[in-house]
This record gives C-alpha cells, structure tokens and sequence, in this order.
C-alpha cells in the first residue's frame, strides 16, 4: 500500500466524507397504499377495513356519493386503527370509500374505491362474525363427552391451534377439553339455522377451568389469549378479503366465585366490567362502534359449593336486568341434564348453546330486546300474591315434563319469621302466576322465591328431586337445532324459555277479590258473587272444564258488579270452575277458583275458598306438563258463545290489565331496572300443540309474527245478563 492511500489528502479525505454523508442521509420513505380494503354496510352507517402498512403511523379515510366527484376526509385523529366506522349515512344510497397510509409523514396515493350501500336489512354474508367465549370448565365442555358436533354443517369456523387459520368448527372446538362437546358448535349452528341465509361465525375459546373472574379478567393470560384469537381472526379475514366484526361474548361461569362467597352485587359488577372491557378492545382493534353485547346463562350448582341458596345465579339476574342490551341472560342451567355435581352431559352442552344461538338471533340479527322470563312486579293482598312476568313467548306454562315437578312448581315464600306457607300455585293469566298461602303472613322482609334452595352437595339439573329448580316457562315454539337420539325425549324439541331463579321483595296491594260460586233451581244457570277490590275499575270472568285448565273468558263487568249469573249450561252433569280478575290500577288481581254444577247437582270438588293442593291430572306428555297444558274439549252442556273458539288455557289470556298508573307499589319501587309502563297487548306466538311440539320441526327462521289478541268486548245489560253471543278465546 503507498503512502498515498495510508494517508489520504486533505481534498480525498472531503470527497470520502461527502460520499459518506451521501451514504448515510435517510431515504424517503416508501408510501404504500393498503393491499385489501373491505367493508360493509349498516343501519346509516358502514364499517370499512383495510390490510397495515408496515410502519404506518396513520391512515387517512375518504369518502364520497358513489355519483359524486368531491371527496371528503373522515376525521378520526391519528390513529394506527385499520377500521372505522362512519355513521349519518343514508339508507339504501351508495358511497365510495378509499384508504391512504402516512409514513414518515408522506402520504401514499389512496387505495381503489370500494362502494358500500348502508342499510339495515339482511345481514351481510361476506362478513364473518366472531364470538369470544370465555369462563370456567363449563365454557369448554369439560366432562362432555362424547363429541357428537364432528362435521360442520353450515360455514362457521374457529381457529386452529396456534391460530394460524380459520377451519371449520367442529367439536371438541380449539380451546375446549379433549374429546368433548362445547356449547359452541351448538350456538353457532343454531343461530345460522335461524338466519335463514348465509350468516358465519368464528368460535374462538379462551376459558380456564376452575378459575375466578379475577383469573379471567383484563390484564389475565385468559384474556390476553382473547385478544391475540380476535386479532388473528381480524388478520385471517381481511387476508380472505373479507369484513369482520366481533359480534358478541359469551360467558359460562359462576361457579368459582360462588365458591369464594362473592356476593350477587359484586357478581353483577364482575359481569359489567367484563361486557365494557372487551367492548373497548373490540372497538380498538376493528373499528366497530356500538355496544358488543355479552351473553351468559344462570348457574344452577351453587348446592356443590355449601349453598343451599346462590349469590352469583342472583348477580347474573340482577346484571341483566339492570344492564339490558348490554347484558343478555339466555337460560337457567336447572333445566339440563348433569354428568356430576357441576358439570353436564353432551347433549345438554349443545343444548345450551341452541339456547344461545336463540337469543343471540333475536339480540343481532332481528335487533329486538330480550329481557329473560323473570318477575316484574310482585304483590300480596291478604293470603294471595299475584306475579307478574316479563314472558317473551305468552302465555306462561307449568311444565313438569321438560323438568321434574318441583314442591309448588319450585316457588317458595320466605320472610323472616317463616310465618305462612305456600299452598297452590297456579298460572291466571297469559303473565301472571296466584300464589295462595295458608294465612296471612306477618314476618318482617317478605320475599318470593323460585328455583332458589337445593339440598347441599346435591348435583344439580331437571331431573334430581333434591336440587333446586322449578316448572315454569313460556311458550316460544323455536324448534331446536339437534332432534336426535342424543336428546332424551323428555327434553323436547323446542326451546321454551324457563324462568331465571330469583328471590325478589313481595310488596303489598288490594285485597283479591273472593269469589264464590253456587247453582241454583233456575235450570243451566249458576250464580258467582265476589268481594269489592277498593279502586278496581272492573271485573273479568273467565270459566272451565276443569281445575286449573283451560278456560274461556265469559263477561267484562263494571266496577259496581259484584255478582253474575252464568245461563245456558244445560249439561248437568258438568261441573263448571271460575276465576274473576279486579281490574285494578295496580294490575289484575285474582280471585281463588270457584266451581259449581248447574240444575242443583252438587260439584265433583269443593267449592271455592278453601284452600287445595295443585291438582296435576293425567298423565304429561314429553313437552305439555300438568293440566295448564291441557286443552280438553268443551262440555256439550257449555253455552254456544263458548263453542266459538276452543278454550284456552287460564295462561293465555290476553294481556289485557290496566297497567299501572302509580307504580308506588309495584314495578318502579320493587323493580327500578324496569322500564317504563307501555301498552301489555302485544301480538302473540300462537301456542304450539302437543304434538307439534313433540314433531321435529326443520331448522328454519322463525317468524316473529302472530296473531294479536283483541279485549273481549264488555258484557251488555246488567250484570244478570248472559254473557255476549261472540264471547272469545285467546290463543
């Protein structure tokens, strides 16, 4: 080397620093425009998505009328969000959207346009739909086995392990126990056989068995594994070119922290802080704005943990009820079948997953409401207490097929002296169940009860005499999803809505009218008289065949009418049983049951006021329970107007009351997470047949409309007069 090269001039050495300098100044950055854009569209709104650029610190969005030239920027800050939401568009009219990144502060030329039309109708099938599921052992299945959901019948997917792709979701899902039956196979089938039409869910499972909210929540390995399965799914999708949206959480749980002794306020609160983290995630990562609703079902094997009476079942009930359309309670586990003292059987797993994926239809597809078959308003007048429902599928029903009958149908009333018992329970209206107790209580703290005391360290479900559970359930004739032999018949085909375990506070009212009932020697006739409700704004009389069973409205009397003579029953030999409700501003108030024969023969049973135990006659079939299921033909000696329709069940009424003006007593001071008083008389699903019942029906959408039940019309003349000539029956 000479000496030259090892010793640079001082004008080479200014030539290599200024090659250098060359080297080393930063070359402008590489603006990218995003690879895919999707989107969809919604009610006034669209949801637009788009791949990353590698080291973008913002993208900007535009759009416009698709026959526009003008583009307008939507201000969304800085943000390394790849999805937004754009909101105040109109229905049914087309906009273009396109997407630029912003890197090193230049940014790139937009993307090719994508035109979406915003509207509410059928859901949109490109777009795949993911559901986070986490909670305790029974969120994944544990002890379920054998898998029976092995093959994919629709187009719903989970993720594989590691969650390197999307692949069909089968049974055990990625994420559950070996070898067993999630619920998640069954909810999301179920909620595509409802649809009707193209509808795909991503199942993802992130639940620990065993394990506490505190092991679950924000800031736990289980729900950091949710959030890396909803950003691998948002990647996978857009990867197909696809929107995606996360469109709910589900949760299985309770158990543990019943155990620890949470309380039913703190169990509501883990529920509420659960739905509003992982709505705030979900909206971080994808976009999406609006409320991501989280369901979850009610434990029922609070006995396992040294209860006789839950905590965190009542948190459930009492999150729902005050957080609706956030929080979505599907079903009560009391009416499934277990394989121990915590855990169910396979059939019941995907059972509960229909339930879900019916709720879940209704919640976001349909864009309805669901509030679960639980008390709004309950009342004593002297020994009766009238409770009223939210029932989303009238009329109320006494099922001890569907679960094995419970002491009082599973009620109890419960104050704190144990000063009076229950002694019937019977439905009275399409909303409403009378209670009648043996005196009139006088301990202090009244409260009704249902599905709310099992015998310690007994195993929970339907069938097993000592734990807690009880009879009622609505009517809804969705027909579930799996109607093979898996399913034991008693099971039934449909998923009726059964009642939520509650313990809710017993306020007081008006004294229910008594009624009695006596024949005369005026042939076919039978006299009623009944006591005066103060305040009641009318009387309605309902008659039939049999104890409890299915009855036909008679008259609507004033609010001086205190008797009435019911003419024209000319079969002797029938016993004929009433009920007369005071329409009162409170709500309807029942009388006890009365009975009688016309031409002077004595009744087969006694006469009203006193006191008897629930009559169960015949024998059930698989779906139909005791005689509120029943719908016997009328007696030849009934009147014609009464042969008009057939008779129908005591529960299904229409939802005629007078609702209440004062709510002092009832729904607003004992219930204030209900809403306000509206119109009771909405249209009604027609209450499915026996048989229908017990047939497979094929999954199919199913319609929300049905007939709607007009008021009787009032009698005419005085109250002596026979009833109306087109006196109705509701189904």
């Amino acid at each position: 080397m000479t000496d030259s090269a090892q010793n640079p001039s001082p004008s080479s050495l200014r030539r290599l620093l200024h090659f250098a300098a060359l080297l080393t100044t930063a070359t402008p950055a590489v603006r990218a425009t995003p690879s895919t854009v999707v989107g969809t569209g919604l009610d006034q709104a669209a949801v637009v998505q788009w791949t990353a650029v590698a080291n973008a610190t913002d993208y900007v969005v535009e759009h416009k009328p698709s026959a526009s030239g003008t583009w307008t920027v939507f201000a969304d800050g800085v943000s390394t969000r790849r999805g937004v939401t754009i909101a105040g568009l109109t229905n049914g009219s087309s906009r273009d959207f396109r997407i630029s990144s912003v890197v090193g502060g230049n940014t790139s030329p937009p993307s090719a346009p994508i035109t979406l039309v915003p509207g509410p109708a059928v859901p949109d099938p490109e777009v795949l739909r993911q559901v986070l599921s986490s909670g305790q052992s029974l969120s994944i299945g544990a002890v379920g086995s054998p898998a029976l959901s092995t093959s994919q019948p629709f187009n719903n997917q989970m993720l594989s392990t590691g969650n390197a792709a999307l692949v069909p979701l089968v049974e055990p899902a990625t994420g559950a126990s070996a070898g067993v039956e999630s619920m998640s196979s069954g909810m999301a089938n179920q909620l595509r056989s409802l649809v009707g039409s193209e509808f795909r869910s991503i199942v993802s499972l992130h639940g620990i068995g065993g394990t506490a909210y505190s092991g679950l929540k924000k800031g736990t390995t289980a729900y950091s594994n949710g959030q890396a399965q909803q950003a691998a799914a948002f990647n996978l999708t857009l990867a197909q070119a696809r929107p995606y949206l996360v469109q709910a959480v589900t949760i299985v749980h309770g158990e543990a922290d019943e155990a620890n002794g949470v309380s039913a306020a703190q169990y509501r609160d883990f529920l509420v802080e659960w739905q509003n983290d992982y709505q705030t995630d979900a909206q971080s990562l994808t976009g999406q704005t609006g409320t991501l609703p989280l369901f979850t079902c009610q434990m029922s094997s609070w006995m396992r943990y040294g209860r006789t009476r839950p905590n965190t079942a009542l948190g459930q009930l009492m999150a729902a009820r005050e957080h609706p359309g956030k929080i979505h309670l599907v079903a009560p586990k009391y009416i499934f079948d277990y394989s121990d003292q915590v855990h169910m059987k396979a059939y019941s797993y995907r059972r509960l997953g229909e339930y879900y994926g019916k709720v879940m239809k209704r919640v976001l597809v349909d864009r309805q409401p669901w509030m679960p078959l639980a008390p709004v308003s309950i009342v004593r007048g002297g020994k009766i207490i009238t409770a009223r429902f939210h029932v989303p599928v009238p009329p109320l029903r006494l099922d001890t097929a569907g679960v094995m009958a419970a002491p009082n149908h599973g009620f109890e009333f419960i104050d704190s002296t144990s000063s009076a018992r229950i002694t019937r329970v019977r439905i009275s209206g399409p909303d409403t169940v009378t209670i009648e107790l043996d005196r009139e209580p006088t301990g202090a703290n009244p409260t009704l009860g249902y599905a709310l005391t099992g015998v310690l360290n007994t195993t929970a479900g339907r069938n097993i005499a000592t734990a807690a559970k009880g009879n009622l359930r609505d009517s809804d004739p969705t027909p579930a999803l799996h109607q093979d032999i898996n399913v034991p018949p008693t099971m039934g085909t449909t998923l009726p809505n059964w009642c939520m375990t509650f313990n809710d506070p017993v306020g007081t009212s008006e004294i229910p009218p008594t009624l009695t009932a006596a024949s005369v020697a005026s042939p076919g006739r039978i006299d009623l008289a009944w006591t005066a409700v103060p305040g009641a704004t009318g009387y309605r009389i309902v008659r039939a065949t049999s104890s409890g069973g299915a009855f036909a409205i008679v008259a609507e009397l004033g609010p001086a009418a205190l008797s009435y003579s019911d003419t024209g029953l000319t079969d002797p030999a029938a016993t004929v049983f009433y009920t007369v409700a005071a329409l009162h501003p409170t709500g309807e108030l029942y009388s006890n049951e009365a009975c009688a024969a016309p031409a002077g023969r004595a009744p087969s049973t006694a006469v009203s006021g006193t006191a008897t135990s629930l009559p169960v006659p015949g024998t059930p079939s698989p779906r139909t329970g005791p005689s509120e299921e029943t719908r016997p033909p009328p007696s030849p000696g009934m009147p014609s107007s009464s042969m008009t329709a057939p008779p129908v069940s005591r529960s299904a009424l229409p939802a005629r009351s007078i609702r209440p003006r004062s709510l002092s007593l009832t729904t607003r001071s004992l219930f204030p997470w209900f809403p306000a008083p509206r119109d009771r008389s909405p249209a009604r699903e027609p209450s499915p047949s026996p048989a229908a019942e017990r047939s497979p029906s094929p999954p199919s959408p199913i319609s929300s409309r049905s007939p709607t039940a007009s008021p009787p019309p009032a009698a005419s003349g005085s109250p002596s007069a026979p009833p109306p000539a087109s006196s109705p029956a509701w189904r």
